[in-house]
């Protein structure tokens, strides 16, 4: 981050504006059963976009190489990436089946209404932020 100080802008500008626009079309999603089965499914693209563009999954990923990388020896960087791999993939095993779990407290049409609604707009809060503090402060 030192050497390639805009490289974190180039890549917050474009994930904040990706996690805003899924965080619109999770406000404004539909709550009742019969619009929920006539939405589409998420694609595989949208799910390799959402990892690639993610800011918060980039930050945590260069920060860990930077602190571990060394010119001199590669074990402690090939240390963190395969812990870095092991805990991502054992996370998003957790948040697969806890949102399993979620649905029966979504089971009626207003919960999943004011969930969705708060959901969204907390993405949105948050890509915000991060696009004002990747663009307007220095």
């Amino acid at each position: 981050m030192e050497i390639y100080p805009q490289l974190l802008r180039y890549v917050a500008i474009p994930g904040s504006i990706y996690v805003a626009f899924i965080g619109y079309q999770t406000a404004a999603a539909p709550a009742n059963h019969a619009d929920i089965e006539r939405l589409q499914e998420p694609r595989f693209y949208q799910g390799f976009l959402l990892q690639w563009f993610n800011p918060k999954a980039w930050i945590a990923c260069l920060s860990g190489v930077a602190i571990f990388s060394s010119s001199d020896n590669h074990s402690n960087l090939l240390t963190f990436t395969l812990i870095y791999f092991l805990v991502c993939y054992i996370s998003l095993s957790t948040w697969a089946i806890a949102g399993d779990r979620a649905r029966l407290l979504l089971e009626s049409q207003y919960r999943r209404k004011i969930f969705n609604k708060s959901m969204g707009s907390l993405l949105i809060i948050c890509a915000t932020y991060l696009l004002y503090s990747q663009t307007f402060t220095d």
